[in-house]
């Protein structure tokens, strides 16, 4: 269902598309347009914008590749409600061609997760608390099944995004992690030993977090990369 937003005259300059990029972008931004929410047709928007609807359909496009708009065929354009994941696919394929590797992704990891640690065992919600003990379980229970684990090994550290209550932190730890989860070809080199291990660190990270410990947090999180760095390296000589 199409909301009655206004969309004001657009400014006709040589590069008239990326005006009505700035001007749907800003709408989003402001919360006029939400997420999920399905755009007038090309034509309704070029005469609401007094552009052409080429104008219209470059702008669209524009916004559909940097995952901002949804298009679907035969029903509409959307806002898109998981912009993320076509971040992340993005970021997976240049990251591939410039030939980045594991090692290269966990130092950035090591930079983010420090501070999100300190901000997660400060700022988590009850509810925070609640995932992370699932997500433990879930490690525990899976720790013949590689593939399953590493996802909530992932989704574990996702959560201690989400407790920063900074969106900005768990897109961007999102994106890397996940980058890391799919780069399937490390998974088997984990031995169960090694599995065993991640638990107690999480559980270490998960206890101190509980109790809105930051100082401890951030020492077991330095201690679990610090675990996680040196076996993929060891892995790599292998």
């Amino acid at each position: 269902m199409t909301t009655n937003i206004k969309y004001n005259k657009i400014d006709a300059s040589p590069k008239i598309y990326e005006n009505i990029v700035n001007s749907i972008r800003g709408l989003i931004e402001t919360g006029e347009l939400k997420k999920g929410e399905r755009l007038p047709s090309e034509r309704k928007l070029s005469d609401q914008f007094g552009v052409s609807r080429t104008a219209v359909r470059e702008a669209i496009k524009s916004l559909n590749e940097i995952g901002v708009l949804d298009v679907q065929v035969g029903r509409g354009t959307f806002v898109s409600k998981d912009a993320s994941t076509k971040l992340i696919d993005k970021m997976g394929l240049l990251m591939m061609m410039e030939s980045v590797n594991t090692s290269d992704l966990h130092e950035v990891r090591q930079v983010l997760e420090i501070p999100i640690i300190r901000l997660a065992a400060l700022n988590r919600k009850q509810k925070n608390i609640e995932n992370l003990e699932k997500l433990l379980e879930e490690m525990k229970k899976n720790i013949d099944k590689p593939e399953v684990f590493i996802k909530a090994d992932t989704n574990f550290h996702l959560e201690l995004a989400r407790a920063t209550q900074n969106t900005v932190f768990y897109i961007l730890i999102n994106t890397i992690v996940t980058i890391l989860q799919n780069a399937r070809e490390f998974i088997p080199q984990f031995d169960k030993e090694e599995y065993k291990k991640a638990i107690f660190y999480h559980g270490e990270i998960l206890r101190y977090v509980t109790n809105e410990d930051s100082d401890g947090a951030e020492l077991s999180m330095k201690a679990h990369l610090k675990h996680v760095g040196d076996t993929l390296e060891m892995t790599s000589k292998k």
